[in-house]
Order: C-alpha cells, then sequence, then structure tokens
C-alpha cells in the first residue's frame, strides 16, 4: 500500500462521532448530495373524509384534455367558479400541470370544496 492508498483508507475511517472528518477527504469530482429527512404531519393537509374528492381533482388535471390545468378541470367545474379559484391559488390559467405547485393544488382544492 503507497502513502496515496493510506490517505484514502485514513479519510474513510470515521471519527468517534462518526463523522467524517471533511479536511482528510479528496473527492475526485465535485459531488452532490443532500439529506432528506421525511416527517408526518401532525394534521395532514387534505382530511381523511376529503381525501377521496382531492384525487378526483388531481386524477381529472392530469388527464391533459385541454392543455392546461385550469382547461382540463372546466370540463367538471363551472368556468367562473374554476377561474375565481385558480387566480386565489395563484395558477396561470395556461399553467401546464406539471408546472402547478403542490401547495397550489392544495389551495385550488381548498378553494373549490368551499
Amino acid at each position: 500500500m503507497d502513502q496515496a492508498d493510506e490517505q484514502r483508507l485514513a479519510a474513510r475511517r470515521a471519527d468517534p462521532g462518526g463523522h467524517h472528518r471533511p479536511t482528510r477527504v479528496r473527492s475526485g469530482a465535485p459531488v452532490d448530495a443532500a439529506i432528506l429527512r421525511i416527517r408526518r404531519r401532525e394534521e395532514p393537509l387534505v382530511p381523511d373524509r376529503l381525501l377521496d374528492d382531492y384525487r378526483e381533482m388531481v386524477d381529472i388535471g392530469f388527464t391533459g384534455l385541454g392543455g392546461s390545468l385550469v382547461a382540463s378541470l372546466k370540463r367538471h367545474v363551472p368556468g367562473r367558479r374554476l377561474d375565481a379559484a385558480s387566480r386565489a391559488a395563484g395558477i396561470d390559467p395556461s399553467a401546464l400541470v406539471g408546472s402547478v405547485r403542490p401547495d397550489q393544488w392544495i389551495s385550488l382544492y381548498r378553494q373549490l370544496a368551499m
């Protein structure tokens, strides 16, 4: 084992706290990394009793019929009501379904469920 191998091996060893010492690590290529922590909410964004209705709205939106989310939903929701709800949720009427953020979906559903 040469000196370079020993340095690489030493860089892999963790300190007693279980952390790698970044001063010893020499990466050959830049690497992006993240740790994702998922925690269950105390209260769901959509109550269980309304979940089927919410899923139905999402399914209709993802059909793509009409080209945009709003156009797809207009087949099932009266135009003025949908226009007001999408405005309140900050959704552009021409927005494709994939560009609508999760918080906008929830807001749109809440507006329509009123």
